[in-house]
């Protein structure tokens, strides 16, 4: 009996010595090993670009935001990375526009940083095709047109007298032709940029998709020439919010656009708050930030999260 009583004796303080030391571990449980108190998890995370030294001199006051590093995330996707291609892509393609057809040619498929993200990876991957003067890239997944460049200097340049009204209204049919009827209501018209330096003199018509008020970076841009021709397709993140207002409530949108202005813009202006996606599938709003200091132009992108 002596000998049990040691052995559950030893047993009970080894027990007990794991327990504290488990609880003195900060990376699993969140406790200040210095005064053996615990750490709140801060609500809020804001990435800055380009990393400087007003992240410590803001964090300095706040009591519930992280500062890192954007460059530790990933949230733009303009680079590209070729892939397998497809067994079922097709080696030639055609392309009817604006009541002209075009006869292209495959010359890859492409996967941007989105594709570490099983949710958004269809949003990913997309097909090349090409000629002589045309470029153009589709969904691997839905064979939706995201891009179309006529390069042909004699259509960008073509004489005509289209007025911004009526290149807003091709560029309207042009969405419901490609997209469909619902599409083209999901997006809100934004702006007609006139473009008259060289190589093209066009209309640039913008239509954004919006989420609980909130713009975000999917955006259709219509160019078409002076001639009433389409010269110009970009939609590259087609669809990418369409299922946002189900998965984020307007409050934390809200929230965290305060978040920003609270923390920002005693000394900074704050411009172009947009509802964005990384390259995980997590949803932040993203804002640039500018002032003068010393006649010297300052400027900052913040990204932040939403609780």
């Amino acid at each position: 009996m002596i000998k049990l009583k040691k052995i559950f004796t030893i047993i009970g303080c080894i027990l007990f010595a794991t327990v504290m030391t488990s609880c003195t571990n900060t990376s699993d449980l969140g406790v200040d090993t210095k005064n053996d108190l615990p750490v709140e998890p801060k609500d809020y995370v804001i990435y800055c670009y380009p990393a400087t030294g007003e992240m410590i001199k803001v964090e300095q006051d706040s009591t519930d935001i992280t500062f890192k590093d954007a460059e530790t995330k990933v949230f733009s996707f303009s680079g590209k990375t070729e892939i397998g291609k497809p067994s079922n892509v097709d080696k030639q393609k055609t392309l009817e526009l604006n009541g002209k057809t075009y006869s292209l040619q495959y010359s890859g498929t492409y996967e941007t940083a989105l594709s570490s993200s099983n949710a958004l990876k269809d949003y990913s991957q997309f097909n090349a095709y090409k000629n002589d003067t045309i470029q153009a890239d589709t969904r691997v997944s839905t064979n939706e047109l995201l891009f179309f460049a006529d390069l042909d200097e004699n259509d960008l340049q073509a004489p005509g007298d289209l007025t911004e009204s009526e290149a807003k209204s091709i560029a309207e049919a042009t969405i419901r032709y490609l997209y469909g009827e619902t599409v083209q209501q999901a997006y809100t018209y934004e702006q007609t940029i006139y473009t008259d330096t060289e190589p093209a003199v066009q209309y640039t018509v913008v239509y954004r998709k919006y989420v609980w008020g909130t713009p975000t970076n999917d955006a259709i841009q219509i160019s078409v020439n002076r001639n009433g021709e389409v010269v110009g397709v970009n939609a590259k993140y087609l669809g990418m919010y369409s299922l946002a207002e189900n998965q984020i409530e307007k409050e934390a949108i809200a929230d965290a656009i305060s978040k920003l202005e609270a923390t920002f813009s005693k000394t900074w202006i704050i411009n172009n708050t947009t509802l964005i996606i990384d390259a995980e599938g997590d949803y932040y709003i993203s804002a640039q930030l500018s002032r003068t200091n010393a006649e010297e132009v300052e400027a900052l992108e913040v990204y932040i999260n939403l609780k």
